[in-house]
């Protein structure tokens, strides 16, 4: 199911290795 689920772990995840977000980018 998750092959065609993004959850909002693969999006922080993907954003974060980008975008520093403070509280979640650890």
């Amino acid at each position: 199911m998750r092959e065609c689920t993004i959850t909002l772990e693969d999006v922080q995840l993907q954003l974060g290795l980008s975008i520093p977000i403070p509280g979640a980018g650890e």
